[in-house]
């Protein structure tokens, strides 16, 4: 049987904390303001001119509903008229979600 002697525990002990610190160092210089970052977007771009309104509409959550909002079809010009309110006139709860992270306001 082999007895481990104290500054083998030393080197581990060492080897963890700067394993560690390299981890931590990682985590807050390059992960964490990858994740928190948001685009940096003109005022005019965020201030349309005009807004587009869309309707969920009776029946939208029958899955043999062909048509769930109305206009079906949108074209969208930023800074004249991309601001989209949705309207849900349907009896069930419905949500819209972006296909990407960043959080816009929700009015």
């Amino acid at each position: 049987m082999s007895t481990v002697s104290g500054s083998q525990y030393g080197v581990g002990l060492i080897t963890l904390l700067v394993a560690s610190s390299i981890g931590i160092g990682y985590y807050t210089m390059f992960y964490l303001p990858e994740q928190l970052a948001t685009p940096d977007i003109d005022e005019h771009v965020l201030d349309p001119v005009k807004s587009t309104y869309i309707e969920m509409i009776l029946g939208s959550s029958n899955a043999d509903q062909q048509d769930n909002y109305v206009p079906k079809l949108v074209n969208l010009q930023l800074s004249i008229d991309n601001h989209v309110i949705w309207t849900n006139v349907d009896e069930t709860a419905h949500t819209v979600t972006p296909d990407h992270r960043y959080k816009f306001l929700l009015y």
